[in-house]
């Protein structure tokens, strides 16, 4: 997947001065750096729909105790509907709010924004 989200990022003009992807299992472990040293701007998460949305989503709360996510930083989370109550829920405890949700029949794609608590 991430050769092509580079091909269509490359398409539109943003270069490897512009553009860095990083891919991984980070389930579990450590967040990888970003190779510029600044923080991830734009984070995509499409696990299995079996994962619990607290372990999915224990992604980007490592991230942000890690220093790797930027201070807007967007995170597009794939999940199944039956699980827009936990997401909600995670989300109302996390430094990230909600922009957006989209259903497809049986799938959902959030749009989740950082935020920093005060």
């Amino acid at each position: 997947m991430c050769s092509s989200d580079l091909g269509n990022a490359q398409a539109l003009g943003y270069g490897p001065d512009r553009l860095r992807v990083a891919a991984g299992d980070v389930l579990g472990r450590r967040v990888p750096r970003p190779p510029s040293g600044k923080g991830y701007d734009l984070v995509f998460l499409d696990p299995p729909y079996a994962l619990p949305v607290e372990e999915a989503l224990g992604l980007l709360a490592r991230a942000v105790d890690e220093g790797a996510l930027a201070a807007k930083a967007l995170a597009s989370y794939e999940h199944d509907a039956a699980a827009s109550a936990a997401v909600d829920a995670w989300l109302a405890a996390a430094p990230f709010r909600l922009r957006s949700r989209r259903s497809f029949g049986d799938t959902v794609i959030d749009i989740m924004e950082r935020e920093e608590h005060s």
